[in-house]
This record gives C-alpha cells, sequence and structure tokens, in this order.
C-alpha cells in the first residue's frame, strides 16, 4: 500500500500493481485436502471386500489408493498455498513494486 496516496485523510490505497493473496487457491486448497478427509472417514462407503483388485479386498486396496492421492492432494495444496505465492511476489519485486502478504514479509522489514 502507498502511504498518504489519499492525501493523509482516510486510508491508504492498494497499488494495483501488488501482489494479491488468491482466494481461490485457498479454497482449492482445502477441497483438497478435505477430499481424503471425508473419504477415509466415511467407511461404510468402503467397508466391503468386493471387488478384489489381485487378490487384495476392496478395503485396503482402496485405503492405499488413498494414501497416494492424499500424498498428490497435499502436494497441489502446498503448490497454491506456498509454491505459487512466492512465485507472484517474486514477479511483483522484479516488477519494481513491494509485495504484500507473508511470502513478501520475510526478514523484518524491508527498506
Amino acid at each position: 500500500m502507498r502511504a498518504g496516496a489519499t492525501g493523509g485523510t482516510g486510508p491508504p490505497v492498494r497499488d494495483s500493481r501488488q501482489a494479491r493473496p488468491a482466494p481461490a487457491g485457498y479454497a482449492l486448497s482445502v477441497v483438497l485436502l478435505a477430499a481424503a478427509f471425508v473419504a477415509l472417514l466415511w467407511v461404510p462407503s468402503y467397508a466391503h471386500l468386493e471387488p478384489s483388485l489381485g487378490g487384495i479386498p476392496f478395503f485396503y486396496w482402496y485405503s492405499l489408493l488413498w494414501l497416494v492421492l492424499n500424498a498428490g492432494c497435499q502436494a497441489a495444496a502446498y503448490g497454491l498455498l506456498v509454491t505459487a505465492p512466492r512465485r507472484r511476489a517474486t514477479r511483483a519485486s522484479s516488477a519494481g513494486t513491494t509485495p504484500a502478504g507473508p511470502a513478501g514479509r520475510r526478514g523484518g522489514h524491508r527498506p
């Protein structure tokens, strides 16, 4: 934000070139992380022996499948919440603006 952009009265005006947080990224990461949580807590949906996969009952291979899917969901959520804001902050700082948010405020105050 630029200090004094309103002539000293009222709140400062946000510079339109600053990196902004992505609320859609937060919502999508919640959906990704909640999917595995709900899928494994809803036990009646997978408490069956059939269909078996290579002689392994459905209960076991479904749980193991969600182990792999959950790792992918966590990696995607990490990318949305950590990696993407860092990229936006890097692009904003290379363009000559001050990045907003936690990614741009590491290490204290900047001159």
